[in-house]
Parts: C-alpha cells; sequence; structure tokens
C-alpha cells in the first residue's frame, strides 16, 4: 500500500485521479484512511490502497467473416449525464477542501493569538507543536472545538490542573462566591500578576527576606485577605520599617510583648500575616514604644496595659512627653523623713498622665491631687523653722512631714 502526504489545494478526488487513475476512486483511499467526511489538511498522511488498473491487453486478430448485426446503441446522453455528475462531485469537494483548508489557517492564526496569552501569564507548559511546526495540545483541541477569544480561553483554562495551580486565589474566589460570600470582583490572571509584581518590588525595596516574595503562593493569602498593595506599602513602613529603625529597647519590648522573634524575618512575617489588621500593627508599634519609655522611669507595663495607653494615646511624640512628664517628677516618688504616704511612679505617676486606663485604681484627677498636696506639705516644711529633712531627687535637702 503505497503513503502520500497531503499538499496545499488537494482534495480526495485529486489525489484518487493522480494515484488510482480515476477521480472517481476517490472513496477507496476515504475507506482506507477511516475518514469519515472528505476534509484532509496539508501534511496529512494518506494509504493508497492499489495503483490503476493496468490496461488489458489487445486481442489477436481473428479472421474476418460476415459482419455481424450492429448491437443497439446506447442512449448517447448516458456518459455525458455521469461526466456532468462527476465534475459536480468534484468541484463541491474542492470548495469544500478549500473551505477547510481557509478554517485551519484561520486556526492556526487563532491559536497564535491565543498562544501568546497563555504564555504572558505564565502557562506556556499547555503549548505543544508537531515535527513540523503544526499547532498540536490542550489548546489546539480547544481551538477547533470553537473557543475563539482569550475570555472563553480564560473560562476553559479553569479547568485545567496547570491554572488551579498557579491561580488558587481565583478558584479560592469563585468557590467563596458560589458559598454566598461576599470577595467583590473575583481577580483575572492578569490583575494577580500585576499584585505580585508590585508586592514583590515593594518587599524587595524594603530589604525584606527573599522568602516572602520569591514563590506566588506567598500572595495568595494576602490577596484572600483583601489586602491591597498599598496597604503592603503602609504595613511595611508603619509596622516593620518603624520597629527596625527603633530603639533597641522599643524593639526588644515589641519582642517581648508579642512573642517575635528578634530575626528581620520573624518580624516581616508578623506585619505581613493578613490575620493582623493594619490599625493593629500601628497600635502594637506604638504600645512597645510606651512599654519601652516607662521602662526609663522604672515603671513597668504588662502587654495589656501598654495597649490600653496606645489606644488612648496612639501618638508616639505625646506618649514620649507623657513619660517625660512622670520622669520629672520622680522626687515627689521618694519619701522624706515622716511622710508616710506611699507615692510612687507606678501608681500615681501613670494614672497622673493617664488615668485608670492602665489599672491604676486612682482617677487622673484623684492622682494628680496625691502629688499636689505632697508637693504643698514640702514647700510648707521648707518654709518652717527647723523643719525636717526632706528627701528628692537631689538628696535630703531638709525636714517636713508628709
Amino acid at each position: 500500500m503505497a503513503g502520500y502526504t497531503v499538499q496545499r489545494g488537494d482534495s480526495l478526488w485529486k489525489i484518487a485521479q493522480e494515484t488510482l487513475g480515476s477521480g472517481a476512486r476517490w472513496r477507496e483511499i476515504q475507506a482506507a484512511n477511516n475518514i469519515s467526511g472528505t476534509v484532509i489538511y496539508p501534511g496529512q498522511a494518506l494509504n493508497i490502497p492499489g495503483a490503476a488498473p493496468a490496461a488489458a491487453p489487445a486481442p489477436a486478430e481473428t479472421p474476418v467473416s460476415a459482419p455481424a448485426p450492429a448491437p443497439a446503441e446506447e442512449p448517447a446522453d448516458e456518459p455525458v449525464r455521469d461526466n456532468t455528475a462527476a465534475l459536480i462531485e468534484e468541484m463541491r469537494r474542492q470548495d469544500e477542501q478549500r473551505r477547510a483548508d481557509a478554517e485551519y489557517q484561520a486556526n492556526q492564526r487563532l491559536y497564535r493569538d491565543l498562544s501568546g496569552y497563555m504564555e504572558s501569564i505564565g502557562l506556556g507548559s499547555l503549548l505543544r507543536v508537531g515535527p513540523s511546526g503544526e499547532p498540536q495540545g490542550w489548546l489546539w483541541d480547544q481551538v477547533r472545538r470553537g473557543v475563539n477569544s482569550t475570555a472563553a480561553l480564560a473560562i476553559a483554562l479553569q479547568e485545567t490542573p496547570e491554572f488551579q495551580q498557579r491561580f488558587p486565589v481565583i478558584i479560592e474566589q469563585q468557590r467563596r462566591a458560589a458559598a454566598g460570600t461576599y470577595v467583590g470582583a473575583v481577580m483575572t490572571p492578569a490583575e494577580v500578576l500585576e499584585y505580585e509584581e508590585r508586592a514583590a518590588n515593594l518587599m524587595r525595596s524594603a530589604g525584606l527576606p527573599s522568602s516572602f516574595y520569591d514563590q506566588p503562593s506567598d500572595f495568595q493569602d494576602l490577596m484572600l485577605a483583601g489586602v491591597d498593595v498599598p496597604e503592603i506599602g503602609e504595613r511595611i513602613t508603619q509596622a516593620f520599617d518603624a520597629v527596625i529603625d527603633a530603639p533597641a529597647d522599643v524593639r526588644n519590648q515589641f519582642e517581648t510583648y508579642f512573642g517575635v522573634g528578634n530575626t528581620d524575618t520573624a518580624l516581616a512575617a508578623f506585619v505581613l500575616d493578613p490575620n493582623r489588621l493594619l490599625r493593629d500593627l500601628e497600635k502594637y508599634r506604638v504600645a512597645a514604644f510606651g512599654g519601652a519609655m516607662a521602662a526609663r522611669y522604672d515603671i513597668t507595663l504588662n502587654r495589656s496595659q501598654a495597649e490600653l495607653i496606645a489606644a488612648e494615646m496612639p501618638d508616639e511624640a505625646a506618649l514620649g512627653r507623657a513619660f517625660e512628664t512622670i520622669g520629672r517628677q520622680q522626687s515627689l516618688f521618694v519619701e522624706s523623713v515622716g511622710e508616710a504616704t506611699d507615692l510612687s511612679a507606678q501608681v500615681e505617676g501613670l494614672a497622673s498622665q493617664f488615668g485608670d486606663i492602665a489599672g491604676t485604681g486612682l482617677t487622673e484627677a484623684e492622682a494628680t491631687a496625691r502629688m499636689e498636696q505632697r508637693l504643698l506639705r514640702r514647700e510648707a516644711a521648707q518654709r518652717s523653722p527647723g523643719g525636717g529633712a526632706i528627701v528628692t531627687g537631689a538628696g535630703v535637702v531638709g525636714l517636713g512631714q508628709g
């Protein structure tokens, strides 16, 4: 059985004419190659079932004899009718082949266009070509099934394991939306890729460890939690950078309060955790600052107290001034001889600036009144002849009573 490779412009009739000697034998080629219709493609290999039959040898001459009666003539229009039908059939098949060729070329152009889209979203692994460069594989199958736009292709892609592995955030958003959970607009692959690129650039510029942005999966939880790229920037500048650049006692207090390791990686993981709100991270930073400032004046704040104070006074500059005021009042918290009332920075000092929010048991007014009474008594003792010794921040300076 001979072989034949389909050329552009071929049809089954034409191939049968050239290889079998008669275009009318095209059905033999169709049957030999299990072709259900008449459409063939350039480059397609066909089996040719047999050659045209050889002409029969001419019969030997026989003695001349009396002429036989002339046979009855067949109708003259029969061969004409057969030839006309064959010509019409050939024309129909050539037209069908031209349409098939045009469709094939259009599909090739569409394949090239859609290939560019798939490569742009990182799914070029689904593309295949044959040894002669002809399109094959998943995308070619989709084109031949009628996928003719990137929108239609995006829908078909979602069923592939490759898409689901590369864009799990899209699949999860769709799942949540189908379950009735509000997720806003489901992201497109282009939006996911843009998010990843912008977020990675922010993290890289901030000096975060590369393990936070070197894989697409690093960003999935942030996207699902609705943390947009500007917020990532705020988390970096207002939490990560602020703690990194803070004095050592502030960073140590941050680590103590919130169980964060003393490495940049641990801190980055903490501030980028999508389960933590940005406003909470800002409060944590201020709480650590307050705890460190308090320790400078021998005041101990636990995490709860520090967070309460940070919520009441979120401005670090104002918070710093409040503790500096307590520091300037240290002499009032050192009892002199004869002073029975016990005042302390831990109670009266904190309460004079923050009231009872730190669990002092005193209002701001009550704490201020106690401190003013001590100051007035000391001033009276200094004016009194023979007053008792007064212990201040500068030492024993006189006498007095508390």
